[in-house]
């Protein structure tokens, strides 16, 4: 009796794990479409020591999807995204803001040098340079929907965020002054997450669409030894009033990044 007792509560164990085993094992997908820049990282206050100055760019993600149950699944991503410089808002900040010059040359001996003081230089230029991200992120995936060609899904990840600060280089120069800026790149690590929501649409047994609205984040990124060169001139080299200073700092800077990104995709099931 206990032997056939222990037969039929282990056949049924056996078809109760093969009831709410998941139809496909595994996935991989990969996607892309806009990462729409949210503050701070889409500041762009240059009194904001936060602000990014960062526009809308492209990303693309690579997500390999293991399956536990009929509802769980385990997810990793690979995710890089692209952020130019706002360098319209660069330059319009730039030529309304005073710069401070205090330190001159002449060429004439004999000038006495001015005092501590602030110029405003008009028709700043930068250079098209962007922020690169990229995210590698773990985490759960709740499978939402029972239609075998719909199914919606929401999940949850976190992992590590590398981070590429771009560099600077933005100059303004008319017939009586000049400025040139230039600031070297860095890169940092930190901490990422994401949420998300979306479906996938099941073409045949493998093959499958799949989009989403995710939102994508990190911790403050920090940054070391970022070299900033400042140049500024009074006048034309030969004149007799001609004033150039120059400053140089090498300090520490951070950033967050954050974003809402829409994608569409394409993947595979087995």
């Amino acid at each position: 009796m206990t032997k056939t007792i222990f037969s039929v509560t282990a056949i049924f164990l056996c078809l109760l794990m093969h009831a709410q085993s998941p139809a496909y094992k595994g996935s991989l997908s990969i996607n892309s479409g806009p990462a729409f820049a949210l503050n701070p990282f889409g500041n762009i206050n240059a009194g904001n020591s936060e602000s990014g100055f960062a526009r809308t760019g492209p990303h693309i993600a690579l997500t390999y999807t293991t399956s536990l149950q009929k509802k769980w699944s385990l997810i990793t991503t690979l995710q890089i995204q692209q952020h130019r410089l706002n360098t319209s808002a660069l330059e319009r900040e730039f030529s309304t803001t005073p710069i401070a010059s205090g330190l001159f040359t002449s060429t004439d001996p004999n000038m006495p040098l001015p005092g501590s003081a602030y110029k405003t230089y008009p028709n700043w230029n930068f250079a098209k340079k962007s922020w690169m991200a990229g995210f590698l992120l773990a985490g759960a995936q709740l499978n939402t929907g029972a239609s075998r060609k719909w199914q919606p899904y929401i999940r949850l990840q976190a992992g590590l965020v590398y981070l590429k600060l771009p560099a600077i280089k933005g100059e303004s120069v008319t017939d009586t002054s000049s400025a040139y800026l230039d600031q070297k790149g860095s890169s940092g690590n930190g901490l990422g997450y994401s949420s998300a929501a979306g479906v996938y649409h099941r073409l045949n047994q493998k093959v499958f669409l799949t989009a989403a609205i995710s939102y994508i984040g990190s911790s403050r990124v920090n940054f070391s030894n970022v070299r900033s060169r400042l140049t500024t001139t009074q006048g034309r080299p030969g004149d007799m009033i001609y004033f150039i200073q120059q400053s140089i700092v090498t300090g520490s800077a951070s950033q967050k990044i954050s974003s809402l990104n829409f994608s569409i995709g394409i993947g595979l099931s087995w």
